[in-house]
């Protein structure tokens, strides 16, 4: 269902955008840069699983064999960096408004390393490490509004809509759990336990708000080249299936949140 919404969405946002396009001013050109990619609403807490870490030999005293730390995220930090580009189409509607489609690829998801050591009862050190690497590469089909507030209309700000369709997924979770029992009299026990690898189900389209900034530089033949700076921000849900299949521990409520900055180059038809 989201799928087909994305592609209702991309074909409106086309034909909206080249609507009485012969009668307007039109600019072709092209985007391509750096993607920083991330989720928005994506810490689950508590999400990580009790492990019974039994010695076999002598249980461990109860309170010590349970001790949750479920992994923490952030925004900056568990980045996943990939490329974007885009081939675009602006049609100038006004001295300083003008509207930019078109279609590209823009590489999204995350990339989480976490580690903690914790002492729960000092004859005990345990050392969680987490991985989710999860990549997701879209097709998008993007529309927005450019305002040219000088009058040289070299800066810009834009703001609008975009629709994706999921052209590749991939998923990898680790969680090693390493504890070391250091008792008196008897030799150190070393336990690592819990290391996994998952897959993922998630939704097969994308939608969502594009905020930016911009310069352009104009060189001779009717040409500019110039450096933006844009802001995706997802509206709809990644995991699919989430009550059976779970989304790495991340959040039912997760979405795409991306930064992409690069270069502009375009040119009057």
């Amino acid at each position: 269902m989201h799928r087909r919404n994305a592609f209702v969405a991309a074909l409106l946002i086309l034909f909206i955008s080249t609507y009485n396009m012969k009668a307007q001013q039109v600019s072709w050109g092209f985007r391509a840069g750096v993607s920083f990619a991330n989720f928005t609403n994506h810490v689950a807490e508590g999400s990580d699983t009790d492990i019974d870490f039994g010695s076999g030999a002598e249980p461990i005293p109860p309170g010590i064999n349970q001790v949750k730390t479920p992994f923490e995220t952030s925004l900056t930090k568990d980045l996943r960096t990939g490329l974007f580009a885009n081939f675009i189409i602006e049609v100038k509607l006004s001295t300083h408004w003008s509207l930019e489609t078109g279609m590209g690829y823009s590489q999204k998801g995350i990339d989480l390393e976490y580690s903690t050591t914790t002492f729960p009862d000092g004859m005990i050190t345990e050392t969680r490490a987490y991985s989710r690497d999860i990549d997701l590469d879209y097709l998008t089909f993007p529309a927005v509004f450019r305002f040219h507030p000088g009058k040289t209309g070299k800066f810009y700000t834009l703001s609008g809509l975009y629709a994706a369709v999921l052209v590749r997924q991939d998923g990898l979770a680790h969680s090693v759990i390493h504890r070391e029992i250091d008792i008196p009299d008897l030799n150190p026990e070393i336990s690592t336990l819990h290391s996994r690898e998952s897959d993922i189900d998630v939704h097969q389209a994308d939608m969502g708000l594009v905020l930016g900034m911009g310069y352009a530089w104009p060189v001779k033949n009717k040409i500019s080249i110039g450096l933006d700076i844009r802001m995706n921000m997802g509206l709809i849900n990644i995991p699919s299936n989430y009550e059976e299949r779970g989304f790495m521990s991340f959040s039912s409520t997760s979405k795409n949140l991306n930064l992409e900055t690069g270069i502009r180059i375009a040119g009057l038809l």
